[in-house]
């Protein structure tokens, strides 16, 4: 699964906004900013920039985002929900 696959519209190229390091490697996280909401599991989530890093080139919302929700992950069953904590 791509980034494309959830995110049909970025404003421009993703561009560098830090850099992280692991006991082995070093990368640089780069950010785009996203045009319209994406869609996750038949749910809509207004995302305002996507992170990404070569050591896992697909896309992720991150922890700004993601503390708006209360995640539940079901393993057994391979679901996972978003109830909203607003």
């Amino acid at each position: 699964m791509g980034l494309r696959q959830f995110v049909k519209k970025v404003d421009g190229e993703p561009k560098v906004l830090g850099h992280a390091r692991t006991l082995f490697n070093e990368f640089d996280i780069l950010g785009v900013k996203v045009k319209d909401p994406i869609k996750v599991g038949g749910m809509t989530i207004n995302v305002p920039l996507i992170e990404m890093h070569d050591m896992f080139p697909i896309g992720n919302i991150g922890g700004r985002v993601l503390s708006q929700y209360r995640v539940t992950i079901d393993q057994k069953n391979r679901r996972i929900q978003f109830d909203s904590t607003k």
